[in-house]
């Protein structure tokens, strides 16, 4: 498991190693993209 998620690793960062997330498609409802959250999130 370790030796797959280092062959994956570079698919799901950028350059500087931080992950890079992409939403393809239609999006139905609410959709949140965060890395660090301090704090809470709140949707109404």
């Amino acid at each position: 498991m370790r030796r797959l998620l280092a062959d994956l690793r570079p698919h799901f960062t950028d350059a500087s190693g931080h992950v890079v997330n992409t939403v393809y498609g239609d999006v139905s409802g609410t959709l949140i993209q965060a890395r660090d959250i301090h704090g809470g999130i709140e949707l109404r």
